[in-house]
């Protein structure tokens, strides 16, 4: 399997959550490292050199990086499953830096372990790759939605599913981390156009 490889749930593809955007590509970076057959999350260790590239952080200012990885166990997505189910959880349950190794442990929240171990069904591939190169949070978040609906296109090979729709305020909340509709706070920047909730893939 592709160490560039990305997968998750499609619950997890369609979960509402804010992070920065050092913080979602840390997110899939460590996506990549997870044994995607496995039962159970494993705590993880990776060179801490790589999280700085990857985060786009100076190697000199390891108070920033600790900054975001605390800032990150803090962080939640939620997760909605039709209209009576509501959850939420974190992303990370612990991290250490050590700065003797070089290395950093890192283990996710467990409640995540259905959305990113062992899919038979109903997940997303990414390129971790494309995300790394992504200077935006909203076009990662956009190529995740898009992935998402071109696998349904790829398996049925139905025309039909090359449009498909998305409720403005739906796609607002997703890319905000915020489920009240009543919400007024939400920003996302004019040029990703969003008067039209209208994709077509090509």
């Amino acid at each position: 399997m592709s160490k560039d490889l990305i997968v998750k749930s499609n619950k997890l593809v369609d979960g509402k959550y804010n992070l920065s955007l050092q913080q979602i590509k840390f997110i899939n970076l460590l996506m990549t490292k997870l044994d995607k057959d496995a039962t159970t999350f494993l705590k993880i260790e990776i060179r801490t050199s790589e999280l700085f590239k990857a985060m786009g952080i100076d190697r000199r200012n390891g108070s920033s990086f600790i900054k975001n990885l605390r800032g990150l166990r803090q962080k939640t997505v939620i997760l909605i499953d039709g209209d009576n189910t509501y959850a939420e959880c974190g992303f990370l349950s612990y991290f250490k830096i050590d700065g003797n190794s070089g290395l950093t442990i890192i283990k996710f929240e467990e409640e995540l372990k259905d959305l990113l171990l062992n899919l038979k069904k109903n997940f997303t591939k990414l390129s971790l790759e494309k995300i790394l190169n992504f200077d935006s949070i909203y076009t990662i978040r956009f190529y995740e939605l898009v992935q998402k609906e071109a696998a349904k296109l790829e398996k049925y090979k139905n025309v039909k599913l090359m449009n498909f729709e998305i409720d403005l305020q739906e796609l607002k909340e997703m890319l905000v981390g915020d489920f009240d509709k009543n919400s007024q706070k939400i920003s996302i920047p004019k040029s990703y156009n969003l008067s039209s909730t209208k994709i077509k893939l090509k």
